[in-house]
């Protein structure tokens, strides 16, 4: 049974499971990502998902108030309920503080092998991610991280970068559009990605014709828009990407100065910028969104909020190793399975880890009308 059969059977099982979570509202993004806030439950203890004989250990930083805050609290939360709907039997989730930083990440990932755990899931900082990833393959588990970027071997990064959709929403347009694409990044879209990103549009058929960087804090976005105001006035379309609530100052700034350009975006957009009456129109490259209906209800009922992509990973993540599991036994966590060309079919879409270390999905097309992601062009299916 490949991999993806598996993590698919798995998804269609965890419906089945509870009759209620069967009845979806629907699949648009907007009805099944919700980035709203609330209080998190406390996390004073040591907690443990699942009854399993194979053990997962989930690395994840508590807050300066000693709780797992948000998005913390979704990773762990997703987690939680996969390991009750798809892992109960298989794995056990066991949840690690690492608020210590990188010496005391390091050391639970070291106790982590030493308790013979399969699987390492981090959701921390970059050097608390790296610290994990520098003890020797030799020495600990697999590793998947759901935060930001982390080099290293047997080690594969969930969340895409936004190259990849990019060059699927460019190739999305049509032609007349792809002469000349301004792309607006945010500052720390790195020197590699920038490399990436141009070369990946130039693939499906755009031209790049400049990349303007903006304070992801949303500070001065008008001046540095208005800084280059001529590129915009005569964009076929604008590229925007970024995760923060800065998109919309983005959006804004370009529409003062070029009302009639075709804005282009990610999956990465925040909520706020689905639900902004300014991007009414934008052409978005995202995983499918069915997926996420598969679960939604269910994690808005037993969560009291509702799902958010860091919890439908952190739940694919967990339904990888219990469907590993389930297909080859105790040992078949391992980074070959993890990267396998074949991939996954999970709730956050159609997806496979790279032996590098990235994850490459399938996006279909969507266009923002009155709030809501209408499909254009579905996603492909597989690999």
């Amino acid at each position: 049974m490949t991999s993806r059969v598996v993590l698919r059977a798995l998804a269609i099982a965890s419906v089945c499971l509870a009759a209620v979570g069967c009845q979806s509202e629907g699949s648009e993004w907007s009805k099944h990502f919700n980035d709203s806030a609330l209080k998190p439950p406390s996390s004073a203890v040591e907690e443990r998902f699942g009854n399993g004989p194979v053990e997962i250990t989930l690395l994840l930083p508590r807050g300066s108030t000693g709780i797992y805050d948000e998005p913390t609290r979704d990773v762990r939360d997703g987690a939680a309920l996969a390991a009750a709907e798809l892992g109960d039997a298989l794995v056990t989730v066991r949840v690690v503080d690492v608020s210590g930083g990188p010496q005391a990440a390091k050391e639970a990932a070291e106790a982590a092998a030493a308790r013979n755990s399969s699987l390492l899931l981090s959701y921390a900082g970059q050097e608390t991610t790296g610290a994990i990833a520098s003890i020797p393959v030799a020495n600990r588990p697999p590793i998947i991280n759901l935060s930001s970027t982390v080099t290293g071997e047997n080690l594969f990064n969930f969340n895409s970068d936004d190259v990849e959709a990019a060059a699927t929403v460019v190739a999305g347009l049509a032609s007349a559009d792809k002469t000349s694409i301004v792309v607006l990044a945010p500052s720390d879209f790195s020197a590699e990605q920038e490399q990436r990103l141009t070369g990946k549009v130039q693939q499906a058929g755009g031209r790049a014709s400049q990349i303007l960087r903006y304070a992801g804090d949303g500070k001065d976005i008008g001046k540095t828009v208005a800084s280059r105001a001529d590129l915009i006035k005569n964009a076929g379309a604008v590229l925007i990407l970024g995760r923060t609530t800065a998109v919309n100052d983005v959006i804004a700034a370009v529409k003062k100065l070029n009302a009639n350009a075709p804005i282009l975006g990610t999956e990465g957009w925040p909520r706020s910028a689905i639900l902004n009456p300014a991007a009414n129109g934008a052409l978005l490259a995202a995983s499918e969104q069915e997926g996420a209906s598969l679960i939604a209800e269910r994690y808005q009922r037993h969560k009291g909020r509702g799902l958010t992509p860091n919890a439908a990973r952190a739940y694919d993540s967990i339904a990888i190793g219990s469907g590993l599991v389930r297909a080859g036994g105790a040992e078949a966590i391992k980074a070959s399975a993890l990267s396998n060309p074949t991939g996954f079919r999970g709730v956050s879409g159609v997806f496979r880890f790279t032996t590098d270390g990235r994850t490459e999905r399938q996006f279909g097309l969507y266009r923002i009308e009155s709030a809501k992601l209408v499909p254009v062009q579905a996603a492909s299916a597989s690999f």
